[in-house]
Order: structure tokens, then C-alpha cells, then sequence
């Protein structure tokens, strides 16, 4: 790239994770580090950037060349591309509440700029429960997520989307969403269901868990394609099996075949 490089660095806190015994490297120039580690190394660490590092405990360093002549390359918008890539790794290795909270771009230790992805706010409590052992494997998963993530983006990345929702309809979408990136040909006119069901049933899974899949595609289509009546009846006793449960345990459901998918990809 020539003399011209330059480095941008990002600091990525991520809540949910409460520690880790060593930095853990993710490629050339990604690195998650317990905050301990960051501020031994760096100093100041996060006070040097405005973020007070008692609310987390885990960060991704994540650093960039670029060229400020190449007006084609934008490193701010690679890096974003690389932390949420992460987070989706993340989501899917393991069940937990996790996600990188912001992005804070420095070069040569000054602010640059910073932005707000997620507003969550850490309550101490490690909410990503994962033992030390299978955290320390993370890194070889990633590397087999990055080759899928560059066939099946969608799949993954509405699946994260859809642990930040509170709202079943949203969350129905996007898990649905996930599941037709995965099982449903780009060509297909068919019925999408079909698709959906027939693929987790070849993966091995029970007659209740396809049933499960089928019930959220139902919901799923009701309040995309449906009348008013018809979604105000899924609501209903009569349709009580659309229950919180329903939904949680479809996400757990997902989140297994997605990482069936990592291991051994089909498509």
C-alpha cells in the first residue's frame, strides 16, 4: 500500500463476557482481551478513550491499515464488518446474552470517533456463561465461521439480530429469516415450510422440534401475509401454544442447526 499506510485501531467492549484467561487471537489483527490485559499493556487503557472499563470486562482489538489516498477503502466500515461478525460467532458458539456494545476508533491513542451499537448496559452479572475450556476452542470455531459467513451472511447475521429482539413478531421474522437462507433454494417456488421442515428433519432432529419450527413458521407467515383477525387470533387461547417458551426454545433450536452448519456445511 505504500508509505501512505496508516493504522486505525478499535476498541470493541463486549457485555456478557466476564472474563477470560488469556487473549484469545482471531486473525492477524484481532485480538479479545479481558480489560485487565488491555490496561496492563496500553496504560490508561480505556479512560484513555472515554469508556469506563468497570462496566465491562472482555474487548475486541481489532486493527486496520489503510490507505487515506484509496477513497474506494473504508477501514471504519471493515472493522464494523469484522466486530459484528464476532458478535454472530459468538451468539451462535454458545447460549448467553452477549454482544459488542460500541466501537471506539483511535490512531495514534487520539479519539477519532466512536459509535453506539448496542445500549445495553452491563449489570456485573456474566451473563455469557461458557466454561474455560470450551472459550479457549473459540477461535478454531470462528475460523470455520468465516468461511461460511461468506456463503450464508443472512443466516447468521438475522439470527444474532434476532437475540437483541423483545418482540415475538420480529423475532419470529428474523429466525425464519435465518432458517430460508439455509434451507431454501434461491430458485425455489415451492413452499418455503416445506423446505424448512423436510431440512430439519434430515439433520436428525425430533418430530416435536420440526413441529416447532413449522408452528413458528406459522406464526411467521400470520403476521406478515394475515388480516387483522387472523393476527389478533394467534394471541388468542386458542393459540396458546405461541408461548414465550415457544420462542425461546425455537432459538436454541436455530442456534443448534446454525452450528451444525459451521462444522459441516451443506450448501
Amino acid at each position: 500500500m505504500g508509505t501512505s499506510t496508516k493504522t486505525l485501531t478499535a476498541i470493541c467492549p463486549i457485555y456478557g463476557l466476564g472474563w477470560i484467561a488469556s487473549d484469545l487471537r482471531l486473525g492477524k489483527n484481532v485480538i479479545l482481551r479481558f480489560v485487565d490485559n488491555f490496561e496492563k499493556k496500553e496504560g490508561d487503557g480505556f479512560a484513555a478513550i472515554g469508556i469506563r472499563s468497570i462496566s465491562y470486562r472482555c474487548l475486541l482489538e481489532i486493527t486496520q491499515e489503510y490507505d487515506p489516498n484509496d477513497y474506494n477503502n473504508d477501514p471504519w466500515l471493515d472493522i464494523q464488518s469484522i466486530a459484528l461478525s464476532i458478535e454472530a460467532a459468538l451468539r451462535i458458539y454458545h447460549e448467553g446474552k452477549i454482544g459488542v456494545a460500541a466501537i471506539v476508533y483511535y490512531e495514534n491513542s487520539k479519539q477519532q470517533s466512536a459509535r453506539i451499537l448496542d445500549g445495553f448496559i452491563p449489570n456485573g452479572q456474566e451473563d455469557y456463561q461458557i466454561d474455560k475450556t470450551k472459550l479457549e476452542a473459540f477461535p478454531t470455531f470462528f475460523k470455520d465461521f468465516e468461511i461460511v459467513y461468506k456463503e450464508k451472511p443472512v443466516a447468521l447475521q438475522y439470527f444474532s439480530r434476532a437475540q437483541q429482539r423483545f418482540n415475538k413478531n420480529d423475532k419470529s421474522i428474523d429466525l425464519c429469516t435465518a432458517l430460508e437462507s439455509l434451507f431454501v433454494p434461491a430458485d425455489s417456488r415451492g413452499a418455503k415450510k416445506v423446505f424448512l421442515t423436510q431440512g430439519v428433519k434430515i439433520l436428525g432432529f425430533s418430530s416435536v422440534e420440526t413441529q416447532m419450527i413449522s408452528d413458528l413458521y406459522d406464526f411467521r407467515n400470520t403476521i406478515i401475509h394475515g388480516d387483522h383477525k387472523q393476527r389478533a387470533a394467534i394471541y388468542t387461547k386458542k393459540k396458546s401454544n405461541y408461548t414465550t417458551s415457544l420462542f425461546e426454545d425455537c432459538e436454541n433450536l436455530v442456534m443448534v442447526i446454525l452450528q451444525k452448519y459451521v462444522s459441516q456445511p451443506w450448501l
